[in-house]
């Protein structure tokens, strides 16, 4: 808090505060005589008014709030009578709110500040209001607010018309020191394709600096927020694997005290596992394969194999499999009102008999029994591959009956069928299928191109992905897939 005190004495007073600015104190005492006769009269008893003005805090950024406390205090012999305070604000400022007092009347008309009152021998009033800095005005500038406090006191002599007038000046300067200027926050950048959990959040500024704090949250608010101090002008972050939003901004702090908040700067972290570890979360078990009896042929494996994911129907004792298949949920749930991309590395496995299917699967729900596929099915040797999509309501990982239960894909025409040999797919190359889903409304990419999209019932309210196999006629069935990633919507 600065303080500047004024006593009627006639010598004019300067003090350097902090280092920063000039505290211009100055008290004047005008004394008005007026003599109908020469003739000297003894001395009275006399008032004697003392005031101090004080301001907190002590300097503020453009828009922001200061509160003035003036106390006048009568520290002489007699009552004064009258004592008026005038306070014209500067335009840099505005009366917001909070004009109090101790004693006496007070008001505000037009932006000045008026108290009135009586004070007796050692009795003072404290007066206090709140103004606001106008958000036009520059940084750096210094502006003056004066309180003029008057107090009229008897005569010193009945016969002579004399009257002393003590006028107090207060002036106090209100410095905006030299805080730091906004700061700029860059562009949060994370990879196309890999660990986009991992980025690095950075900013300039331009000047030299204490240290710096930067706010996280998950709101645009900032209603809730993390605050991160550094001194450096970067902060890397890395965060677990899953699709979330975060909302970053930076000031700066150089002793004097906190500049402006930078701009704001969000970055949507995703999901991505490209099966390095076989402990990442995706399902690794077995499951048979039933004939129309019950009895086992074979079993099929979802699981980590050679540095990819694996989903496989093997050879059976029959040569047939109708139907079979698997699906595999990612270890992930989706946010329910976040729209997102789910894309993967898929093919088979160095042969595709006809009739072969593999699966991106791109809506979910937790039991496992509705979803909705990106199917591609494999017909002639060597020829690229059919896709179509298919809903499927009643999904059994282990039925036998309906044995169509127990596959990811089932026949084009129980689904929507979207190209026939299509071009952007292959054989047994690697696929990288991409489906968006904004709501019910998906949009299916190949080779990075628009392959179609289409407005399916009850796809938002499914928060799982993932992959899967199917037979149509022939085993093996062996699907590869080499990375899964779900990333931010971006059509």
């Amino acid at each position: 808090m600065n303080t500047s005190v004024y006593t009627h004495t006639r010598s004019l007073k300067w003090a350097l505060l902090a280092g920063i600015a000039a505290l211009l104190s100055t008290a004047g005492l005008l004394l008005a005589l007026s003599r109908s006769q020469a003739v000297a009269q003894p001395a009275a008893a006399t008032a004697d008014l003392q005031a101090t003005k004080s301001v907190y805090p002590g300097w503020a950024p453009p828009g922001g709030y200061v509160t003035y406390t003036v106390h006048i205090v009568n520290s002489g012999e007699s009552p004064v009578e009258g004592v008026w305070m005038t306070d014209d604000l500067p335009s840099e400022v505005s009366y917001t709110a909070g004009l109090d007092a101790t004693a006496g009347d007070w008001g505000v008309t037009n932006n000045t500040i008026t108290w009135t009152g009586s004070l007796s021998p050692t009795d003072g009033v404290i007066i206090t209001f709140t103004v606001q800095i106008s958000p036009s005005v520059s940084e750096g500038t210094h502006f003056t607010n004066t309180a003029v406090i008057t107090g009229t006191g008897s005569p010193v002599q009945a016969s002579v018309r004399a009257t002393a007038v003590t006028t107090f000046y207060a002036y106090f300067p209100l410095v905006l020191k030299n805080y730091p200027p906004a700061t700029i926050l860059h562009s949060i950048v994370v990879p196309v394709v890999g660990s986009r959990h991992s980025y690095t959040v950075s900013w300039e500024c331009g000047a030299v600096v204490d240290h710096y704090e930067l706010q996280e949250s998950t709101d645009a608010n900032f209603g809730t927020f993390q605050t991160f101090t550094t001194t450096g002008v970067s902060l890397f972050f890395n965060k677990s694997n899953a699709l979330k939003t975060f909302y970053y901004r930076v000031r700066a702090n150089d002793g004097w005290g906190k500049g402006p908040w930078s701009n704001v700067q969000s970055v949507t972290t995703g999901y991505y596992d490209n099966f390095d570890s076989p402990s990442s979360g995706w399902p690794d078990d077995y499951w048979p394969v039933r004939d129309d009896k019950g009895m086992i042929l074979t079993y099929r494996h979802r699981g980590y194999y050679g540095g990819d994911y694996q989903v496989i129907v093997p050879n059976p004792n029959s040569p047939w499999g109708w139907f079979k298949g698997l699906v595999a949920l990612a270890p992930y749930s989706l946010p329910t009102d976040d729209p997102y991309c789910v894309q993967a590395g898929m093919r088979f496995y160095e042969y595709a008999p006809f009739g072969a299917e593999m699966a991106l699967i791109f809506g979910a729900d937790d039991s496992y029994r509705q979803f909705y596929a990106l199917c591609f099915s494999a017909g002639e040797t060597g020829m690229p591959l059919d896709w179509f999509i298919v809903r499927q309501d009643d999904y059994q990982i282990d039925s036998s009956d309906p044995a169509w239960r127990t596959a990811a894909c089932v026949a084009a025409e129980y689904g929507i069928f979207g190209g026939h040999y299509d071009g952007r797919t292959s054989h047994i190359g690697w696929n990288h299928p991409r489906v968006c889903v904004n709501g019910n409304q998906a949009t299916v990419y190949l080779a990075g191109e628009v392959a179609g999209s289409y407005n399916l019932a009850g796809l938002s309210n499914m928060t799982r992905v993932g992959v899967g196999n199917g037979v149509h006629e022939h085993l093996p069935v062996d699907v590869r897939v080499s990375f899964f990633q779900v990333t931010p919507y971006q059509p």
